[in-house]
């Protein structure tokens, strides 16, 4: 079984684009003001949209609520399990990413990495017995048989405790962070809005 770890034991909230755009134009409209602090007060906004722009950290693997679609972070964008379906919150995804990438270019991206996330998803997998290793992540949607040390995450994970995101650390543990575990919530989980349907 893969080790799972809490980052110093506290979730990571994840700035997004829309944050870093947010405190973009207040700096902008405070450097316009010609008061004796605006130009200053603009310029050390503009400064923090910026840092939060380089440093913000996104999630290494994504998993929606219900585990419909699963995204995995690579050096040319995120990699999306299905070629179609959940658009919306494919959509999401790449937004807050910040790396738009097309949804045929993000399924090819899946379709040629390393295996190191198995996603089921098909009804017609219903049943299958999947063989994993220690250092995969299987996601399930539909029922199935694990043979194998492997981590597992399934519906009913994802239909109990919301969507999922997980970090990798340089030694291959994992810190997984469940949506109706956190508080306050998750940027990519906002309650009370439509985007609380994106799990992204």
């Amino acid at each position: 079984m893969l080790p799972i770890i809490l980052r110093n034991g506290q979730p990571i909230i994840t700035p997004t684009p829309w944050t870093g755009l947010a405190v973009t134009a207040a700096g902008l409209l405070l450097a316009l003001w010609q008061g004796p602090y605006g130009r200053g007060a603009g310029m050390l906004c503009c400064g923090l949209a910026a840092a939060g722009w380089l440093v913000a950290e996104r999630p290494d693997i994504l998993i929606s609520r219900d585990a419909p679609l699963v995204g995995v972070m690579t050096d040319n964008g995120r990699a999306i399990s299905k070629a179609r379906g959940d658009q919306f919150t494919a959509d999401i995804w790449a937004e807050n990413d910040g790396r738009p990438v097309a949804r045929y270019a993000a399924h090819a991206l899946w379709q040629t990495k390393s295996p190191k996330v198995i996603h089921i998803w098909s009804k017609k997998q219903t049943g299958t017995i999947v063989t994993c290793t220690s250092d995969q992540i299987v996601v399930s949607a539909v029922d199935i048989t694990l043979d194998g040390p492997c981590l597992w995450i399934t519906q009913d994970d994802t239909n109990a405790r919301g969507a999922a995101e997980i970090y990798r650390d340089g030694v291959g543990n994992l810190n997984i962070i469940w949506a109706e575990d956190t508080e306050p919530k998750y940027t990519w989980v906002l309650k009370n809005s439509r985007r609380a349907r994106s799990d992204g």
